[in-house]
């Protein structure tokens, strides 16, 4: 989710399913999630919705990424994203890379960068 969406990590680890209308492809963060403090509705991509769809069939809770006891979200991903870098031998690659990266593939896409920043 990271990766297909460019959202901030405290924001794809506490999202929840009611934030999504995976019918029409939006993802509404509350003000209490987002670093401006503003509801923010976000367009979510094809591979986004596609991977947030196959989750949701076995998912339990309100959580799209939960912790261990299901009632709380997962609070952190060092360990995965350590096991994802050694696997595909990258080195020096930090999860809020992503988010630069995915900014970056939108520049080269053609999007402002009010547009991307927004």
């Amino acid at each position: 989710m990271l990766m297909l969406t460019g959202a901030r990590k405290s924001e794809v680890l506490g999202a929840t399913w009611e934030m999504f209308d995976l019918e029409s492809g939006v993802w509404t963060k509350p003000s209490a999630h987002t670093k401006q403090r503003k509801e923010h509705r976000v367009p979510v991509s094809a591979n986004a919705l596609t991977l947030l769809r196959r989750i949701r069939e076995t998912a339990e809770g309100p959580y799209i990424f939960p912790g261990k006891g299901g009632d709380q979200p997962l609070t952190d991903v060092k360990r995965s994203w350590a096991a994802v870098c050694k696997a595909a031998d990258i080195t020096g690659a930090r999860i809020h890379d992503l988010r630069h990266s995915f900014a970056s593939l939108l520049v080269s896409g053609g999007a402002s960068l009010p547009i991307i920043g927004a």
